[in-house]
Order: structure tokens, then C-alpha cells, then sequence
């Protein structure tokens, strides 16, 4: 028994030592730019694979009370932090003076899967009735993009909107809808070729018998944009079928040059927020993960929703790709969540993700 236990050993040291390396490469992923090494946020995409990896060795070589039972024990130490923007137990609060925001990312209303789902967007805004809500990749195949949002907003509880487009050559782009006046709104320009924006609207909001201007921001960042062919290339490794290395070194490419594209998005962002002084709350869909440079970038100095309140391992992408948390709200101080939501029975191959701020802080 003990030879069978040395092979093993044997094996598994080598591929302790490989995992704690691959392990501190994702740690360090939120602190490197992409612009820099392209390879390094791939690291922080398996995070939760690798500290699920580090458990499995911690317990294998604590069985066998071996002082290499700390090479993973230190790692899972390290990944702790980290990991808990993934994971999260919390209990709502009760306040009484809640502010709802909600994102959704509306995936063209289903115009590429020949599913049209307008209607059912109503529904959902209709049944959630948020006092904000971000709306990202709306999209118009008849008619003007503004006729189709101003139709979604007269069948819905809001009363003001702020649109968006991507050029004036397309039906596409992004809104906010609110219960409250909106005041101003612009878009922020990205200055590479993309399908990507962002926006914010300055929202009037009333409280208590007072009003007080809040900024809200809608974001979306850069899309991997795969192809069908990488699409096809997934599925056929989902199927465990054979394995396609140049359909799966084509999707690590443009995994890459999307990554590239994220951080100088995240620079325009983050200028323009970090600008703005006063109360803020940001949401939408950053196509990246908690452990990325995106995600570390703009939320500096901001409260999540989910670490706050979420419960349970968080998902919020549907699509054909292993499920992520890449759609998020944000708030600055201070605002206190009181609660948070992950609505996935609806349509596209995003979550509907909505939360609630205590307004008695900013009102105070």
C-alpha cells in the first residue's frame, strides 16, 4: 500500500507544484493589464477551477499528514479574498426607503436567434418595477430605435428615458429608464472600432421631500464577438467529441485581442468616473469576471451588490460558454445595498440582475 501511495505521490507533487503556479498567476490577474500580457486575465477566468483544485490537494496531502499540505493551504489563504466576490451568504436588509436598480443585457431582443422578445422584456420591467433600469444591446429591426424604447417605456412604470446609439447608421444602442426626471445625459465615447459604449444620465431622484441629482451609469464593455465556428468549436468540446486545436487556439486569440480592447475601454471609464464626485451607481455588463483587470479597475472605491448582499456561487451569463458573473451594479458611498437579485428564467443569454440602495444616507 505504501509503494502504491509513493507512485502516487510521485505524480501528484508535480502537479501540486504546476497548480500553485497557475494558481498565483490568477491572483495577480486583476493587477495586470492586459495590454501588457494578454495571456494573464485567461489565468484569472479559471480561478474558481483552481481554488476548487487547491481544496482537492489540500485534502489529499492532509490525509497523509505531509508538510506539502501547506503549498495549497497558503494558496487557498491568498484566493479567499478573491474567491468571495464569487461566493457570498448575506441576508437582506429591512429599509424602508429603497431605491431599486436593475441591468439587462437584452441581446438584440433575439433578433439573431429568430426569437423576438420584446414583449417579454415589458413583462419582466413590468413585473420587477425597478425606479432604474439599465438596458444594454437594445436594438430596433423595424423602424427607429427611439420609436422602440419609447414604446417599452409607455408600457412599463418609468416615465423618462435616455437613449444612446452606437452611430446614427444603426437601430442600436443602450438606454436608461427611470420613474425620476432625468436632467442630462451623454454617451462616453470609446475611441476604438466597437460595438461597445457606455453612457450615464444624471437622475433627479426624490426622497423624503427632498431631490438630489445621482448619476447613473450604463456600461458595456468589449464582447469576445465569437464567430458560429467558435460557437461550433465549444460545443464540440462540451460533447467531449474530438478536440479542435485550431478552433480553440482562434477563440484564445480573439479572447485576447477583446482583452486589449477592455482595458482601454476601462481607462476612458474610470477617467470619467472618477471625475464625478458626487453620489454614483454604475451596472450593466463588463463582459469580464471578478477576478479580471476590468473588474478591479472600476470598482475601486465601490460597494457590489452581490458581495453586499448576493447569495450563494453567482452566475449571471446563459450562453454557450461556461457560465460566468460578468454583469454587475455598483454603488458609491454612501449608499448601503439592501438587497440583491438574479432573475435567469428570462429570455437572451443574460440574468436580469436587479438591487436596492438605502436612500436615508444620501438624504441625510
Amino acid at each position: 500500500m505504501k509503494s502504491i501511495i509513493a507512485i502516487f505521490n510521485w505524480v501528484i507533487f508535480p502537479l501540486t507544484l504546476v497548480w500553485s503556479f497557475l494558481t498565483l498567476i490568477s491572483l495577480i490577474a486583476p493587477y495586470v493589464s492586459p495590454e501588457w500580457i494578454s495571456y494573464i486575465p485567461l489565468f484569472g477566468l479559471a480561478l474558481p477551477l483552481l481554488f476548487l483544485g487547491n481544496l482537492l490537494l489540500l485534502v489529499y496531502w492532509a490525509f497523509q499528514k505531509k508538510i506539502r499540505t501547506l503549498i495549497p493551504l497558503v494558496l487557498l489563504v491568498l484566493a479567499f479574498g478573491p474567491i468571495s466576490n464569487y461566493f457570498q451568504y448575506n441576508n437582506e436588509s429591512e429599509a424602508k426607503d429603497n431605491l431599486k436598480i436593475s441591468t439587462f443585457n437584452c441581446n438584440l431582443f433575439g433578433y439573431y436567434q429568430e426569437n423576438w422578445f420584446v414583449d417579454s422584456v415589458i413583462q419582466i420591467l413590468q413585473t420587477e418595477n425597478s425606479d432604474v433600469t439599465l438596458l444594454q444591446e437594445v436594438f430596433s429591426k423595424e423602424g427607429s430605435l427611439e420609436k422602440l424604447l419609447y414604446h417599452i417605456k409607455d408600457k412599463t412604470p418609468f416615465k423618462h428615458i435616455a437613449i444612446v446609439r452606437l452611430n446614427k447608421q444603426r437601430e442600436y444602442g443602450m438606454c436608461i429608464l427611470s420613474k425620476f426626471p432625468i436632467e442630462n445625459f451623454d454617451r462616453i465615447a470609446f475611441n476604438d472600432q466597437t460595438g461597445n459604449m457606455a453612457m450615464y444620465a444624471d437622475i433627479i431622484v426624490n426622497h423624503d421631500k427632498q431631490s438630489k441629482s445621482i448619476r447613473f451609469y450604463n456600461i458595456h464593455l468589449q464582447s469576445f464577438r465569437f464567430s458560429k465556428t467558435d460557437y461550433f468549436t465549444v460545443k464540440k468540446a462540451q460533447e467531449n467529441t474530438d478536440f479542435d486545436q485550431v478552433g480553440t487556439e482562434n477563440i484564445i486569440n480573439r479572447m485576447r485581442e477583446a482583452y486589449k480592447l477592455r482595458a482601454r475601454q476601462v481607462k476612458i471609464l474610470k477617467t470619467a468616473i472618477e471625475k464625478y464626485r458626487k453620489p454614483r451607481i454604475l451596472g450593466g455588463d463588463f463582459n469580464d469576471v471578478p477576478q479580471s483587470y476590468a473588474y478591479k479597475s472600476i470598482s475601486e472605491n465601490l460597494n457590489d451588490a452581490f458581495i453586499e448582499k448576493g447569495n450563494g456561487f453567482e452566475t449571471t451569463y446563459k450562453g454557450p460558454f461556461p457560465s460566468f458573473r460578468i454583469d454587475y451594479i455598483f454603488a458609491s458611498e454612501p449608499f448601503i445595498f439592501s438587497s440583491y437579485n438574479n432573475r435567469k428564467d428570462v429570455p437572451g443569454d443574460h440574468c436580469f440582475i436587479s438591487s436596492s440602495v438605502d436612500l436615508s444616507q444620501v438624504f441625510e
